[in-house]
């Protein structure tokens, strides 16, 4: 039986997932769609919003509510609508308490026990989206402790884990469901697994890189028939550890920054406006959940437009198939973490909350080093950090079908050119080329949803003179740089 609590429509939840909506022509009148199929089918405008473009280009995500086309919107952050209108909910303050970091753990570990048996509710059989890295392992300490001491009637767990065989998310995963006595499924991403995310993205708006899907939509598609509800902690690093992409909450930058990327990849010259529009996207949420320090600030401006506007659209795959909760979203378990101040915010959270796991789970080594959690002078194994081969599908496997994908479609607003400039590049010159094959594998989804659903563009098309050779210095300079990098660290 499926958990009554679906935290879709508890939008004060960090993982909510966020609808779409329009106004009607007279614009008096909201209109929510449930997804973007549905939106598509009945929203008539077909004019990009071309910020939109620069901001994934850019950013690999789309700022604030905006979405690939004009006057579509994602229903807006920790809001609910209230006769015809948007209103806000009141988000937790950020604080400077200082705990003991045991003190800090079991509080933690309470507000875990609390928000995960919620999302479970009657349901008997769970799935986990299960790595090799902590904020998956502290899910699933979380319900096996729940199951263990009664506190959910949980028959049977699934956990699903996707990447190469010689990964150590592969390897980790499986070792600890195997600990804990659950079912363990996994599952390769493929060169033709990834060309089907790559269209997947584009018929669900191009909202991100189809390179974020991984094994998602096979998942989904098992999990139907397998589970009731499905538990996810990506947001444990943002929330249980105060980091964004391995940077401490206290060291995160302005959102502001890079707002041009790969803009030479585009056929329209307005750029400048259209940041323009990108920041008046930034403030207004600002005005809304105003903090007085910045790093408060920036913690926000993560949450609400790089967490939920790329990984949550990812994660509707799952969701629209089975529930999918995000553990650590639930206002108690972040709102204490914010409470705290940043000093204590930090990796050891995580060592002392395997001390409450009902098994044993601090010897399986972390996914980003090799080696058990906490632990240093003990070298790492010999298994692969990285989970994934899209590097070689994009630069070798794929290459000959992206030149010819490119040379067989047109584009008003995509210069395929350059585009083709670009993926020749990649090939030429391989490695450390990952967010251009975020762009390239983007560009390819943008490309395809506009042939097949006939948007166009309302900026003229604008071929820059020098842009091909902005592309190339671009290039260059990032590549030998972060090659020089490299040998450097090596």
């Amino acid at each position: 039986m499926v958990s009554k609590h679906r935290h879709l429509d508890d939008s004060n939840y960090l993982g909510a997932f966020n609808k779409y909506y329009s106004y009607a022509k007279n614009k008096s009148e909201l209109v929510v769609y449930e997804n973007f199929k549905e939106a598509l089918s009945k929203y008539e405008n077909r004019e990009v919003d071309e910020s939109s473009i620069i901001s994934v280009l850019s950013k690999n995500f789309m700022l604030g509510d905006k979405t690939i086309l004009n006057g579509l919107y994602r229903t807006p952050w920790m809001s609910f609508l209230d006769n015809n209108r948007w209103t806000t909910h009141a988000l937790p303050t950020h604080g400077n308490s200082l705990y003991s970091v045991p003190e800090i753990a079991k509080r933690l570990f309470e507000l875990l026990c609390n928000e995960i048996e919620v999302y479970v509710g009657v349901s008997t059989r769970v799935g986990i989206l299960l790595s090799g890295g902590m904020d998956s392992r502290m899910v699933a300490g979380v319900l096996d402790y729940l199951i263990k001491t009664k506190r959910v009637n949980v028959t049977s767990v699934t956990a699903y884990t996707w990447g190469n065989s010689d990964s150590r998310d592969v390897v980790y995963s499986k070792e600890i469901a195997i600990r804990l006595g659950w079912n363990w499924k996994h599952y390769i991403v493929d060169v033709e697994r990834l060309w089907r995310n790559i269209e997947l993205a584009a018929d669900r708006g191009c909202e991100y890189s189809g390179l974020h899907l991984h094994a998602m939509p096979d998942i989904a598609n098992d999990a139907e028939s397998e589970v009731d509800v499905i538990l996810a902690g990506s947001y444990g690093d943002s929330v249980g550890r105060a980091e964004f992409s391995g940077r401490h909450v206290s060291k995160v930058s302005s959102i502001f920054k890079g707002r041009s990327r790969f803009s030479y990849l585009v056929q329209f010259n307005s750029i400048n406006n259209l940041k323009l529009q990108l920041n008046n996207e930034v403030n207004r949420y600002h005005s809304l959940f105003e903090r007085p320090d910045d790093y408060a600030q920036h913690e926000l401006d993560r949450q609400l437009h790089y967490m939920r506007r790329m990984l949550n659209p990812c994660m509707e795959v799952i969701n629209e198939k089975v529930p999918l909760y995000q553990a650590f979203t639930s206002p108690e378990v972040f709102g204490f973490m914010w409470s705290l101040n940043t000093t204590v915010r930090n990796d050891d959270i995580y060592k002392e909350l395997l001390v409450h796991f009902k098994t044993d789970l601090k010897d399986i080594p972390w996914a980003r080093t090799g080696k058990p959690y906490g632990q240093i002078g003990v070298s790492a194994d010999e298994f692969k950090r990285r989970h994934h081969s899209y590097e070689n599908y994009l630069q070798v496997q794929l290459h000959d079908r992206l030149l010819h994908f490119v040379d067989h479609h047109d584009s008003a607003i995509i210069d395929l050119k350059r585009l083709k400039q670009l993926i020749k590049l990649t090939y030429r010159h391989q490695g450390f080329n990952f967010d251009y094959l975020e762009a390239i594998s983007w560009c390819i989804s943008f490309v395809m949803f506009e042939n097949r659903y006939s948007v166009k563009s309302s900026l003229p098309r604008e071929r820059g003179k020098f842009r091909s050779i902005q592309l190339r210095i671009d290039y260059f300079l990032r590549y030998y740089l972060r090659k020089l990098r490299s040998s450097i660290s090596n």
